[in-house]
């Protein structure tokens, strides 16, 4: 995932946030469930059945210290690498907050954070080490950190799925919440999707771009 382009073909200018502290860093393995369960039973499967599908790709803005982005690596391991071999799953996870992107690309979490996860995918996907819990360096692998601004940066391109939850649409003004959303657009293949927070609403201006396709999940499709 190194060396995406962003929307002019340049790496990221990497500048301040004013929202950098605002971000939520409080999270967990899976947290919310239902849009994990959403993501496996329907969003996910529509994008593979896609003809010519070679790769998926996923961008988790405001990841925090890893948790969304490592939580969809083990949905991809344990539901669908194998019935879907041909397929590369690439995952872009981006933050404001370097200390936390560390936390992130370390993968130490207390059990705490895991309680949603099973036991057995525990076991194969973690080692324990005192009171932490060590993501497995393959699924490591498969999630590439980023430092990236949504607010003030470029987008990455032609993502699959994009998670914006609890952040933008949370801590942010209208006026910046319809230019990330913009972004978020321009960001999307068509028909891509976008997750945001379950407690999240879009601008009013979001029907010209997105659709509610889960509206409980608080799953939407790029308009087309």
């Amino acid at each position: 995932m190194r060396g995406i382009l962003t929307s002019d073909g340049s790496s990221p200018n990497f500048s301040p946030s004013p929202f950098q502290d605002f971000s939520e860093t409080i999270s967990r393995f899976f947290r919310d469930q239902e849009v994990f369960e959403t993501l496996r039973q329907s969003v996910i499967p529509s994008l593979l059945e896609e003809e010519n599908r070679k790769e998926l790709r996923i961008w988790s803005i405001g990841c925090a210290s890893g948790e969304e982005p490592y939580s969809l690596a083990l949905l991809w391991e344990d539901k669908f690498k194998q019935t879907w071999p041909q397929v590369c799953l690439s995952i872009l996870a981006t933050d404001v907050d370097e200390k936390m992107l560390a936390r992130a690309k370390e993968g130490r979490y207390k059990n705490s954070s895991l309680k949603e996860v099973p036991k057995e995918i525990v076991k194969i996907f973690f080692k324990r080490e005192g009171e932490f819990y060590i993501v497995d360096p393959n699924l490591r692998e498969g999630v590439a950190f980023e430092r990236h601004d949504i607010l003030t940066e470029e987008p990455f391109l032609e993502m699959d799925i994009v998670f914006c939850r609890n952040l933008a649409f949370t801590y942010f003004s209208k006026e910046s919440q319809i230019e990330v959303l913009k972004k978020i657009s321009f960001s999307l293949k068509e028909k891509g999707y976008l997750v945001i927070g379950k407690d999240e609403c879009l601008p009013l201006t979001y029907p010209t771009l997105f659709v509610p396709v889960f509206p409980k999940e608080k799953v939407h499709r790029k308009f087309s």
